[in-house]
């Protein structure tokens, strides 16, 4: 494939994070991947533990299962006539948890995000007539 050009006129982004890519352009390959914990404790003593580990929860012991779709090769052509991607206008708020952002085609890709969410409040955060 020939080299393409990639022209943008504009582009606003406010944030690309945690593992994710703004690309403009062709790409080859990108592989994505995070991982997270997010813990909030308003009492730490009532947890029983004041810190978590990734290898307390099997999730993120776990192999991903393998990417679903063809497993026959595919033939493939394509024919640029005008090696230019013309963009006018970008605008991104934000991008995140293993995210790709791209003007033009990549040849691979590979994403894996996982976010283990716990959240646990004292009694008094609660009110004693919840208890």
């Amino acid at each position: 494939m020939r080299n393409r050009l990639t022209a943008i006129r504009e582009i606003d982004v406010n944030v690309v994070g945690q593992s994710s890519i703004l690309l403009v352009g062709d790409g080859g390959e990108a592989r994505l991947e995070n991982k997270g914990i997010a813990l909030i404790f308003a009492d730490a003593q009532a947890s029983g533990a004041t810190e978590r580990n990734f290898s307390d929860y099997p999730i993120f012991r776990r192999t991903p299962p393998p990417p679903r779709g063809r497993t026959e090769d595919v033939l493939f052509s394509r024919r640029n006539e005008i090696p230019l991607i013309s963009v006018k206008k970008v605008r991104v708020v934000g991008a995140s948890s293993s995210s790709l952002i791209q003007a033009g085609s990549i040849g691979s890709i590979e994403s894996i995000s996982r976010l283990h969410f716990i959240r646990q409040i004292s009694a008094e955060a609660l009110g004693e007539e919840a208890l």
